[in-house]
């Protein structure tokens, strides 16, 4: 399950990143899009090494 809570959200409930997205700066658009990715691709992450953890056999210590 993905998180959610989308970014936008979470930073919009904080005053200091709730005056910048007030504001609708083109950095400050492009800089949410990026953390909007990041997390995409870490949840991608997240779920391939999770899966790779549960088709792998535990090692065997003699």
């Amino acid at each position: 399950m993905p998180p959610s809570i989308p970014p936008r959200d979470l930073l919009a409930k904080e005053n200091r990143y709730a005056k910048l997205l007030k504001a609708g700066t083109v950095t400050t658009r492009t800089l949410l899009e990026e953390a909007e990715h990041d997390v995409r691709t870490r949840w991608q992450m997240y779920e391939k090494l999770a899966s790779n953890s549960a088709n792998t056999k535990p090692s065997q210590k003699k």
